[in-house]
């Protein structure tokens, strides 16, 4: 509601808001590029080994941690058939970060592992993965993770010289 959000402010408009609308459809075998910033963590169970071996400390079970940089894409490939799509093989740049928050405004700040995700995609289940783009993937939302962005893929410069 444009009327309602600058009813005492439209001077910080430069025009009129213009509303399009959006069809969020996609076809079963649409191949597409993709941008996501996630927060790849894992839950640890009562059945999570450490490095060496040896169960998780019991103060540990049921705590979210980090994934090791080595299953950043494992991350990814696992969520993306219940998601409904799959990733097409070699074309996912992986480009680990840290986003800083502050949960509280008292709060010193905390660093979260962020991984931005660059790649291609094909929808497998179309209805599966509107609700995804709609619901986002992973943990992290409040923090800005998990929106998965889609655009039609770009012809390479190889292509429109043939």
């Amino acid at each position: 509601d444009w009327d309602y959000a600058f009813h005492n402010a439209g001077y910080l408009l430069a025009a009129s808001p213009e509303v399009k609308s959006f069809d969020l459809s996609f076809a079963e075998g649409e191949v597409l590029q993709f941008r996501l910033l996630a927060n790849p963590t894992k839950r640890l169970s009562r059945n999570s080994r450490e490095k060496d071996g040896k169960p998780v400390a019991e103060r540990w079970v049921g705590k979210r941690v980090p994934v090791r940089a080595e299953e950043f894409y494992e991350w990814l490939a696992r969520r993306a058939q219940p998601a409904g799509f799959s990733l097409v093989n070699d074309s996912t740049i992986v480009q680990p970060g840290y986003v800083y928050v502050n949960k509280t405004p008292n709060d010193k700040g905390h660093r979260l592992r962020s991984v931005r995700y660059d790649g291609t995609l094909t929808v497998t289940d179309s209805a599966r993965f509107e609700e995804t783009l709609i619901r986002g993937i992973g943990p992290g939302k409040a923090f800005g993770f998990g929106l998965l962005s889609v655009a039609p893929v770009k012809p390479s410069l190889t292509e429109d010289a043939t």
